[in-house]
């Protein structure tokens, strides 16, 4: 094998090749980016590979295990379904709801933080009294009690995740917030005529912004996570919409002599979660400038050397 050191070039003026280069090194987290990108293609490619076959009722299939022979891979539910397009199609919903969720959470949590802590006086109080208030209660007990008012449905839990999750992202960014406009770039910036919005906007959102965006891949973790857990205890999605918590809960009856309806969604919820998380970890190392600078020396120096970002100190 050719152990030349890579070029400086390469890897310290071509960050996206430097940060693929980190991916490629950390075999677990390159495993997790490809099984995600796989995933978010073939759920959204979903409705177009299964087609009406989840429509149909097939009593000569009912309850088959597990089998590549028999062409059901995962085996079949009560109605004869595969339950592998069952789990492609969940897939979609909770995709889609922990996207959504995260987007908008870390949209009004991170401004919301920003005012705060740019303004302070009575706008910050209300701001980290409102915090302290939502984060004083357990998560999951607030989301079932904003569930049992608001209502279940896709569109209800979507909502009150949004409503319950914004408050980490608010917390983070407000405390950033209070050390960074003490910078001396930011009083430079005021004292040349710089509006409040400019300065928010160009000065202290793009060094938050490493931060927020490691909490957004970790967020989509706790999301997914939370919709299964409401929809296993019926307070989440609602058929004919269906998710991988709702297909776990629908499977639970049948664990004594269907174990499979109940065990591949279960899986599915956490090979996605774990992917996440451990891809998290690399982007921790590429928002970090300084650390993947170190890492990437180390790689130019020992191409052959095996990395893990997670947990890998320069």
């Amino acid at each position: 094998m050719d152990e030349r050191p890579l070029e400086p070039k390469l890897t310290r003026k071509n960050p996206i090749f430097g940060s693929f280069l980190l991916l490629w090194k950390d075999k677990l987290a390159f495993a997790s980016f490809l099984y995600l990108i796989a995933l978010f293609i073939t759920s959204a490619l979903s409705p177009m590979i299964v087609g009406d076959k989840l429509t149909k009722v097939d009593f000569e299939s009912f309850m088959f295990h597990p089998s590549i022979r028999g062409g059901h891979i995962f085996g079949t539910d009560a109605l004869g379904r595969d339950l592998f397009l069952n789990i492609l199609i969940a897939s979609r919903s909770s995709l889609m709801i922990s996207i959504i969720v995260v987007g908008a959470s870390t949209i009004i949590g991170t401004f919301t933080g920003m005012l705060a802590g740019y303004y302070g006086g009575i706008l910050d109080d209300l701001v980290i009294h409102l915090i302290d208030l939502m984060m004083a209660f357990p998560s999951l007990l607030l989301v079932l009690v904003v569930i049992f008012i608001a209502g279940t449905g896709t569109d209800k839990v979507i909502l009150v995740l949004i409503v319950t999750g914004w408050t980490g992202y608010a917390r983070i960014a407000r405390a950033e917030t209070l050390r960074l406009r003490e910078f001396q770039y930011v009083e430079v910036a005021k004292c040349l005529g710089g509006s409040d919005f400019r300065i928010i906007i160009r000065h202290i959102l793009p060094n938050l912004v490493n931060v927020i965006i490691v909490m957004a891949v970790l967020g989509i973790v706790g999301v997914i996570m939370t919709e299964s857990g409401l929809s296993f205890l019926g307070m989440g999605i609602q058929p004919p919409d269906v998710s991988w918590g709702l297909l776990v809960a629908q499977g639970r009856n049948y664990l004594t002599n269907s174990w499979w309806l109940a065990f591949f969604p279960g899986l599915a919820i956490f090979i996605t979660t774990t992917a996440f998380s451990l891809l998290s970890d690399w982007v921790g190392v590429i928002v970090d400038p300084v650390h993947r600078m170190q890492l990437l020396d180390l790689v130019r120096q020992k191409p052959s050397v095996k990395i893990r970002t997670s947990r890998q100190k320069g």
